[in-house]
C-alpha cells in the first residue's frame, strides 16, 4: 500500500458535508475506558476493500490481544456499527486516487473506527490511552474530520519501537490523512485539551488495512 521507501504518507481529503460531520454528534460513549470522564465515543464496522470498492461485512465485535493493546486487550469490544451516511462517505473517499494508487490489485480487510475525542475544563481527552503502539495490521490510516474548541492531538510516529526515533510529528488539520506502515512504526497522539474553556472535541476516523492473501478463500 506504501512503496518500499515509505514508512508513512501524508494526504489530504475532502472531510465531508455537514450531514457527514453531523454523524459524529450521534456517537455513543466508549464503555471500555478506564476513566470516570468519557473522553472517547466510537462506532465500528468492517469490510473488504479493493479497486472495485468496499463490500461491508456483517457487524461483529472488535478484538485485539493484550500483547497488541495493553489498555483494552483480550476484550471482545462491542461498538455500534457505522451509520449509512458515514459508510457511504467512507466508500467514496477510499475510492480516491490517493488510496486506489496504493491499493493496486490487492484486497484488504478494513476496520473503520469513527471516533470523537472529547475534552472539558481540566479534563483532557486521550486519543491513545495505551501510549505508543502498533495495532497489529499491515497499514493504519488516520483521518481528521473536524475540530471544535480543542487543541492538541499531535500525532507522532516512532520508528521500530516505542521509544524509537521520531520520524513524524504534527497535529493533523481538518482534511489531513496519515497512512502508516504498522509493521515499521509505533504511533501515539498527545492529549486533546479545551481551547477556550468548556467542552471541545476532535473527530477522527481510523482505518486499519489487513492484506488478504491472493489465494485466500
Amino acid at each position: 500500500m506504501l512503496n518500499d521507501k515509505e514508512t508513512f504518507r501524508l494526504i489530504t481529503f475532502d472531510s465531508g458535508s455537514f450531514e457527514v460531520n453531523a454523524t459524529f454528534d450521534k456517537l455513543e460513549n466508549d464503555p471500555y475506558l478506564k476513566s470516570d470522564f468519557p473522553f472517547r465515543k466510537r462506532r465500528f464496522s468492517k469490510g473488504t476493500f479493493s479497486k472495485n470498492g468496499i463490500e461491508w461485512l456483517p457487524h461483529e465485535k472488535f478484538f485485539q490481544s493484550s500483547q497488541i493493546n495493553e489498555y483494552a486487550g483480550d476484550i471482545d469490544r462491542e461498538f455500534p456499527p457505522l451509520c449509512d451516511v458515514f459508510r457511504t462517505f467512507v466508500t467514496m473517499f477510499l475510492m480516491s486516487a490517493d488510496h486506489l494508487e496504493m491499493v493496486e490489485n490487492n484486497v484488504y480487510q478494513i476496520g473503520v473506527h469513527q471516533i470523537r475525542i472529547v475534552c472539558d475544563d481540566g479534563k483532557p481527552g486521550h486519543p491513545t490511552p495505551e501510549g505508543p503502539h502498533q495495532d497489529g495490521f499491515d497499514f493504519v490510516g488516520l483521518y481528521c474530520f473536524n475540530i471544535g474548541n480543542a487543541t492538541g492531538g499531535e500525532s507522532r510516529l516512532l520508528y521500530g519501537e516505542k521509544d524509537g526515533e521520531c520520524v513524524f510529528q504534527k497535529s493533523l488539520k481538518v482534511g489531513d490523512g496519515l497512512i502508516i506502515d504498522d509493521h515499521l512504526v509505533f504511533h501515539v497522539a498527545s492529549p486533546v485539551t479545551s481551547l477556550n474553556g468548556g467542552v471541545g472535541y476532535r473527530d477522527i476516523c481510523v482505518v486499519t488495512y489487513e492484506l488478504i492473501p491472493e489465494n485466500s478463500c
